[in-house]
């Protein structure tokens, strides 16, 4: 009877127990260290682990469950079920076990609608958002919503709403699958931001910014919503055009297209990647120029029709992990770790790491697109560092791996034990110039910037 009763408890407050499970297993591969770095396996739940007969149960047998994001210790994957009602489904990040999912509900009733849960993440004071799918922001708003993660319940943020301001991207449909965010959400602890890059007929990028202190979203590019789309003059790759003689970006994004900001000083992310369905990940800033790209090292760069990178440092060295393939190549939905060096220059881009070396599958996913990719943190002991990667890609599968400092301690793995992992924000800033070169005294520029162990990049003005 207790059960019962404890059973029914759970279900009212949000939390669905989830029935059919798969138990995480390892990735067979052995990697060899690399360069003073290791890579390893903490846990992973694919196609290529437990078969795909067995991926049977939400979230990997839905096309609608694109994204996650790790907070307090979960993972979270949203997804949009069919009764277009939103659900976050919850994972142990230390173990991979399943905690259930989350009804997400809006004054206590379900968030419903076409892929209303189609984005989930963290913002940098640690607020838990959904965002839904919009189908053109020229006749709505985008809705971004912050989730408390005991019962699912939302909270609406103020609504982004270029439209009340006058704008339009193009005469055609303003498309946006995916956001990022930086910054507070609230607008409490600093400004907020959410980016998106559109699919339209044109390069049109949207950017909202919450200053602190205040209750709206106003155009983040000098006051305007979005990017005026003749300023783009370059993309990853250019196309060349043998009749004309000459070299020109890509004609659009494509469709659901991302964008990955760059984190600085003051949570701006006035750098930012957008990396699309026809292209490659590219830097750009607020002004629409490219400033790096995998043009310098097109070798290097993924396969175009998948999205996902992140970027991070460990000791005085800069990394970035991003998506390789699709599910249509084998093997299928691979990721890369590779290394900059002290710099942040493309040019210098070293791969050390494609995992899964079996990959994660082979499974459609509808054209998503999104390869989730997320970094945390984590120093040992013995001060030896560590990323721990969040690999997710949609009816493909999800794990964790450990990139680390060779000597690297992973703490008590089977019992969690990775509280630590949190950046220090406070911590007194030293500059280094793109060569990874100290300066003690920066000028107005563009700087690799630590942190206690966080490394960032940041414009000073």
């Amino acid at each position: 009877m207790k059960k019962l009763l404890l059973l029914a408890s759970t279900v009212a407050m949000g939390v669905v127990p989830m029935f059919g499970q798969i138990q995480p297993s390892h990735d067979p591969a052995t990697y060899a260290p690399a360069d003073g770095y290791t890579l390893t396996n903490r846990w992973i739940i694919s196609q290529m682990t437990v078969g795909p007969d067995a991926m049977n149960v939400v979230p990997f047998s839905s096309n609608n469950a694109r994204t996650a994001t790790i907070l307090n210790g979960e993972v979270y994957v949203a997804e949009t079920n069919a009764d277009l009602n939103g659900i976050l489904h919850r994972f142990d990040f230390a173990s991979g076990a399943s905690k259930g999912s989350l009804n997400l509900t809006i004054n206590g009733e379900p968030l419903n609608g076409t892929l209303c849960a189609n984005n989930v993440g963290v913002d940098d004071y640690g607020h838990l958002y959904v965002c839904g799918f919009r189908a053109d922001l020229n006749k709505g708003s985008l809705q971004v919503y912050l989730v408390n993660p005991e019962n699912g319940e939302l909270t609406a943020l103020p609504e982004i709403s270029p439209l009340d301001a006058g704008e339009s991207a193009s005469a055609a449909a303003v498309r946006v699958d995916y956001i990022d965010v930086i910054g507070d959400l609230t607008g409490t602890e600093c400004s907020g931001t959410v980016m998106a890059a559109c699919n339209t007929d044109n390069l049109a990028v949207l950017r909202a910014v919450r200053e602190q202190g205040t209750d709206e979203f106003v155009g983040g590019f000098d006051g305007f919503f979005f990017w005026d789309a003749t300023a783009i003059t370059e993309t990853c790759p250019m196309i060349t055009d043998t009749d004309a003689g000459k070299v020109s970006p890509q004609a659009s994004w494509g469709t659901a297209p991302m964008v990955k900001m760059i984190n600085d000083e003051e949570h701006l992310g006035e750098s930012f990647y957008v990396d699309g369905f026809t292209t490659a990940p590219a830097i750009y800033n607020t002004q629409g120029t490219l400033t790096d790209s995998f043009n310098s090292c097109i070798s290097l760069a993924p396969v175009v029709g998948t999205n996902g990178i992140a970027e991070f440092s460990l000791g005085d060295d800069n990394f970035a992990v991003w998506s390789v393939c699709q599910y249509d190549k084998t093997p299928g939905c691979t990721a890369s770790v590779g290394t900059f060096g002290q710099g942040f220059d493309f040019a210098d881009l070293k791969v050390l790491y494609t995992f899964p070396e079996a990959g994660l599958g082979n499974q459609s996913d509808g054209g998503t697109r999104a390869h989730c990719l997320m970094t945390k943190k984590y120093v040992d002991e013995n001060n030896k560092e560590a990323v721990y990667i969040l690999d997710y890609k949609c009816r493909n599968g999800l794990g964790v791996y450990v990139f680390a400092q060779e000597g690297f301690v992973d703490p008590n793995p089977s019992q969690g034990g990775v509280d630590g992992i949190e950046d220090d924000v406070n911590a007194p800033a030293v500059y280094f110039n793109l060569q990874g070169q100290k300066i003690d005294n920066p000028a107005a520029g563009l700087y690799i910037v630590k942190r206690g162990n966080k490394v960032t990049k940041e414009l000073v003005k």
